[in-house]
């Protein structure tokens, strides 16, 4: 047996067992498990287009395919030092601070060389004072843009007034 929940369009999620029949699961998916008053009949086989399908009966066709994760090539680490926050986002997104849950370390893992837009906003009472990169001092601009290709860690850098 296999178990088997749906998530319908309204949130509802519901779950059953199915029947192995050779390469196929198939089965009522009803009220039985999950106290519900709605009816299933599902097949679940390797029919798919370069993948699984799901049929429910009556109803519509499913077809679950094989996606190729990409290999990531780097993580994008960003930190502070002292009272501040930062945004950032990827270029050509629109980059804004969240005064509510201030970002003070985020970490973002990319596939392919990326470049990102990343702003320092120091707290009252502070300043801000650079960017390190590595540990390396980067850059006294509070927004600067660079590219990740690699693994690397962003620090913004504040001190008291």
């Amino acid at each position: 047996m296999w178990a088997v929940s749906v998530i319908l369009a309204n949130g509802d999620v519901h779950g059953w067992f199915l029947k192995q029949k050779g390469e196929t699961l198939s089965g009522n998916l009803n009220s039985e498990i999950d106290d519900t008053d709605v009816d299933y009949i599902v097949t679940i086989s390797e029919e798919g287009e370069k993948g699984l399908m799901m049929e429910v009966e009556g109803g519509e066709t499913y077809h679950f395919t094989e996606e190729e994760t990409p290999e990531y090539i780097g993580l994008l680490k960003i930190n502070t030092e002292g009272l501040g926050s930062f945004a950032y986002g990827k270029e050509g997104e629109k980059v804004e601070f969240d005064e509510e849950f201030p970002t003070q370390s985020a970490t973002e893992n990319v596939a392919e060389p990326t470049k990102f837009v990343i702003k320092a906003k120091p707290d009252d009472g502070w300043k801000f004072v650079k960017w390190t990169k590595d540990g390396e001092d980067f850059s006294t601009e509070p927004e600067i843009t660079v590219e990740v290709s690699e693994d690397v860690e962003y620090i913004a850098v504040f001190e008291t007034e």
